[in-house]
């Protein structure tokens, strides 16, 4: 006796549409149930097309429903569907009926061939060849691949905010050549990646020694180190636009190999990049607070019912004016993650004294999604995220022996980090201004943990703040009893946070 699943909303065809319509009223995991003449999308030819076919005997208001053994599309692939829901089965029971031909065809055939596996960018090694589904239980990210985490690197002393007569002779001096493994013909990534005591080898590729330290600074990008895990890659990581020593990314890699039934390998991944689209996964990861003002990196298992599976893949491009690889995100200003074989002379601290970095763990343990009506008695990752929660993308590099890349940010880009310049970015202006008013607060130990102060003093003022709002939509706030004053900007973005001089009697004349 075979097994058939229930088909719902959401649901894919072999190929590539999409179940569009079911019942309101009859829902499976909170996804409607779809019945025979419910519309579809072809992945192959335009227009909407029916479902044929229904599960003998089994009705919902005078409507016959679908299922995986009984049911296809009428587009002109004659596609069938691929399940979602693999815990709400039925038996066969007699053979199929089809909306196509009284005579149905021998459900012996059908049964004969493997189910269709949904390939995804990453799943669980506890998952079987030809099983895509998520994991219901804990476990460690390892069973997913390697990971390895980067931190931002403070702007150096002579940053362009201080000196703007930045000798780039001395940078450009102060850069490495590039030079070559001896075993020329591994692929570098295979000589790297796992690699923790040694520094990463250096790639020799057809691009110009890129901008250098000066320039890149100005342009408010900032250098990333690597400060844990077992996964590192050659050349440098950069990223934009980010608060002064606060952006930390995690680094996840997919499959190069071709063929693969179950994963995503990099040609697929490519043409998925090609029309801006998503590919879908089996976890996704986030940064979140730890409580104490630390990053944390946290780890959902994600079903395609849940709604969140899907992650965005995008395609780095070489910026042949600098010789930077570059990924912007979607109506960012400026490009939000770069990659330069060379390095352009970022220079790490000696000592951060472990106070503003994330916390590393040896062991992420991937959760599954708690279900919506779950407490907090029950659930170990409540809050639910949502999607707005998460900002990781699958990255594809150019070059061909770099494998696609899972990466998470941790600054979500819509909370704007400090008020913008004519002449310097917002970073530039954030560290601008810890330098100015930083020994103002002798608690905050860097500029990091000023503009962290800053964002929540002027977004949650304490108990007994005064607030004033200008013409312009300036909100000042000013707290008398520490006398500290701060002002944003009317989108959000910190203006600056000092301790006045002339206390009230500087806020009664603003």
């Amino acid at each position: 006796m075979a097994k058939g699943y229930y088909l719902v909303v959401g649901d894919e065809t072999t190929c590539g549409g999409v179940i569009t319509e079911g019942e309101p009223t009859h829902t499976i995991m909170g996804r409607a149930v779809a019945r025979e003449q419910d519309r579809i999308t072809c992945g192959k030819h335009p227009g909407t097309y029916i479902i044929v076919g229904h599960i003998p005997g089994d009705t919902i208001l005078g409507r016959k429903f679908a299922g995986s053994l009984h049911s296809t599309s009428n587009c002109p692939c004659k596609a069938r569907f691929i399940p979602s829901m693999m815990n709400d089965a039925y038996e066969l029971i007699g053979s199929p009926t089809s909306g196509q031909s009284s005579i149905a065809p021998s459900f012996t055939e059908t049964s004969e061939s493997p189910p269709d596996v949904t390939p995804v960018f990453a799943k669980s090694c506890l998952r079987e060849k030809g099983c895509t589904d998520a994991g219901t239980e804990g476990e460690p990210h390892r069973n997913f691949g390697k990971m390895g985490f980067y931190q931002t690197i403070p702007p150096s002393p002579t940053s362009p905010t201080d000196n703007n007569e930045v000798d780039q002779r001395a940078q450009t001096a102060r850069r490495k050549p590039v030079e070559t493994e001896p075993d020329v013909k591994t692929p570098w990534y295979k000589r790297v990646l796992g690699r923790t005591s040694a520094a990463p080898a250096a790639v020799v590729v057809p691009v110009s020694t890129g901008a250098g330290l000066a320039a890149l600074e100005q342009a408010g990008i900032q250098g990333m180190r690597f400060v844990g895990g077992n996964l590192m890659t050659a050349g440098r990581w950069m990223v934009g636009s980010s608060p002064v020593g606060a952006a930390i990314m995690g680094m996840m890699p997919g499959t190069l190999n071709e063929g693969e039934t179950d994963l995503l390998d990099k040609l697929k991944l490519e043409n998925i990049a090609k029309n801006g689209g998503s590919a879908p996964t089996r976890v996704r990861f986030r940064w979140v607070d730890s409580g104490n003002g630390r990053l944390k990196a946290e780890g959902y298992h994600m079903s395609a019912e849940g709604g969140l599976d899907r992650v965005p893949v995008r395609k780095m491009t070489l910026n042949v004016f600098t010789g930077n690889y570059e990924f912007w995100e979607d109506g960012a200003a400026g490009p939000t993650i770069l990659w330069t074989p060379n390095d352009p002379g970022f220079k790490a601290p000696s000592n951060t004294g472990n106070n503003d970095g994330p916390i590393i763990r040896t062991t992420i343990t991937v959760l599954p999604m708690p279900e919506a009506d779950e407490t907090g008695e029950h659930s170990t990752t409540l809050p639910m995220p949502e999607e707005k929660d998460f900002r990781d993308y699958i990255l594809i590099h150019p070059l061909l022996d770099l494998p696609p890349l899972y990466i998470y940010l941790s600054k979500n880009p819509d909370d704007p980090i400090w008020t913008e310049r004519k002449k310097i970015t917002p970073v530039q202006n954030a560290y601008g201004h810890w330098k100015k008013h930083g020994s103002e607060f002798p608690e905050l130990t860097n500029s990091k943990e000023y503009v962290d102060a800053t964002h929540d003093f002027v977004n949650n003022p304490p108990d007994g703040a005064l607030n004033k709002t200008r013409n312009n939509g300036d909100e000042l706030f000013y707290h008398p009893e520490s006398n500290t004053l701060g002002i944003k900007a009317k989108n959000g973005a910190p203006r600056t946070m000092f301790k006045p001089t002339d206390k009230m009697d500087y806020w009664n004349d603003q």
